[in-house]
């Protein structure tokens, strides 16, 4: 991961008998408020554009998040998926002691 605005990222989702490789290009960074990057699907060459804006609420921030260009509805309802798992994921780590340190 090189993290700077036109700098690239990779990972691995992985799963029995399966890899998927996506990666991508950060194209704002802007420490607290936002965040986007590019999403490609290596199996495919789809690009999608991810944006990330945190807003501040006291003790509390509030993540809008948005990722656009799906092919089609499956696809978009399988992102959602993913990103909900991985949110709610997060957000249990959050509550954790480790976290709060």
């Amino acid at each position: 991961m090189d993290f700077r605005v036109g700098g690239n990222w990779r990972f691995c989702m992985s799963r029995p008998g399966r890899d998927h490789w996506i990666h991508g290009t950060y194209q704002e960074i802007a420490p607290p408020e936002r965040l986007s990057f590019t999403y490609i699907n290596d199996a495919d060459g789809h690009s999608m554009l991810v944006e990330i804006e945190f807003i501040g609420l006291g003790e509390e921030t509030e993540m809008r998040f948005r990722q656009s260009e799906f092919l089609n509805v499956a696809e978009r309802d399988g992102h959602r998926f993913g990103w909900s798992s991985t949110f709610e994921m997060l957000d249990t780590y959050l509550a954790t002691p480790q976290a709060q340190q």
